[in-house]
This record gives C-alpha cells, structure tokens and sequence, in this order.
C-alpha cells in the first residue's frame, strides 16, 4: 500500500486560516491575560526544573 503524499505546508496554511476566521468573529472570547499567580507558578516550574538538571548534571540524583 502506497501512503498519499501530504504537503504539510498547505495544511498548517489551511488550519491557520480556519484559527484566523474563528478569532475574527465577534462571539470569540479571548483568553485572560496571565496574572501574578500564573506568573508564580511558571516561574516556580522552571526553578525547579533548573534544580532538578543542575541536581542531575553533578551525581546528586541519578
């Protein structure tokens, strides 16, 4: 069975102009805007991902 050649650029071209209609109408919510707790948490994750691989990178987790 021979698989159908797909063009990846035309569907990522054809699903980005479906996104674009869907925000250009009126009854779109848009998202809120990210707060300090966002703001917090994300950089709490990170933190600890910095920890985790520096924890890595010396032998102390293994």
């Amino acid at each position: 069975m021979e698989k159908e050649k797909v063009d990846i650029g035309s569907l990522i071209d054809q699903e980005t102009e479906r996104r674009l209609q869907i925000m250009e109408e009126s009854s779109y919510e848009w998202p809120q805007k990210a707060g300090k707790g966002d703001v917090i948490a994300i950089v709490a994750a990170v933190a600890v991902c910095l920890l985790l691989i520096i924890g890595c990178m010396t032998g102390v987790i293994a």
